[in-house]
């Protein structure tokens, strides 16, 4: 009885052993990806991913990273695939719902994209970027009081959300509320003044719309040295 139970737990260690084993091995894979990611090298991302989760199918972390790099490779099906399996596995995961509506979105299917961003919202009410990308898919159906509301959630939840600004600039401007626009690229700029965009925004709002040459001539004066290409279009705006 004894010898029979040694054996048992030899048994049971060998298999933990093992286990153990292939879970270090699918997480030398998956850091071997996360490298390859952040050095730009996609396609050996996916590949080191690839490996990890045969190695593991469970790995959920793998399956949303391999998701993002065939999204760098503009793979968009296959990086959507990648996200369902992420969420099969981990069905609570508010950043893999978001990143598939992001991926959604450059496939063109916003219908997909807004009911993933609304569920990223359910399982986390704070999540600042859901609802920014929430307001881009209202944009795109031209519905601005909602994207408005959905851009200032954003700014809410983080108040130095840069783009949430300049898209809720882009919304009041489109709504002719001209003022507002202008307040919201000027917050752009206290949070973070090197953002070109909010200048160059600023400086058409001042020209054409309030017809004011001086200022629209500051705006192009901090993009002479910021952004050249913006201040190359401002300048052709002003002056030809």
């Amino acid at each position: 009885m004894k010898k029979k139970n040694k054996y048992i737990f030899i048994l049971m260690l060998s298999f933990l052993i093992l286990l153990l084993a292939g879970c270090e091995s699918a997480k030398a894979h998956y850091n071997d990806g996360v490298d390859n990611y952040s050095l730009g090298q996609y396609e050996k991302a996916v590949d080191a991913y690839l490996k990890a989760i045969e190695i593991d199918p469970e790995f959920t972390k793998a399956y949303f990273k391999l998701g993002l790099a065939y999204d760098n490779l503009e793979q968009y099906e296959k990086a959507v695939d990648a996200y369902l399996k992420a969420i099969e596995i981990d069905p609570e995961g508010a950043e893999i719902y978001k990143t598939l509506g992001n991926t959604y979105a450059n496939l063109e299917r916003y219908e997909k994209a807004f009911n993933a961003y609304l569920k990223a919202i359910e399982i986390d009410p704070e999540y600042a970027e859901a609802y920014n990308n929430l307001g881009n898919i209202y944009y795109n159906r031209k519905d601005y009081d909602k994207t408005i509301n959905a851009y200032l959630k954003a700014i809410e939840i983080d108040p130095e959300f840069v783009e949430a600004y300049f898209n809720l600039g882009l919304a009041y401007d489109n709504l002719e509320d001209y003022d507002k626009a202008i307040e919201a690229y000027l917050k752009i700029i206290e949070i973070d003044p090197e953002v070109a965009e909010a200048y160059y925004m600023l400086g058409q709002l001042y020209f054409y719309v309030l017809d004011d040459l001086s200022k629209a001539e500051k705006m192009l004066k901090q993009l002479e040295d910021l952004d050249y290409k913006f201040y190359l279009h401002l300048y052709n705006k002003i002056y030809q």
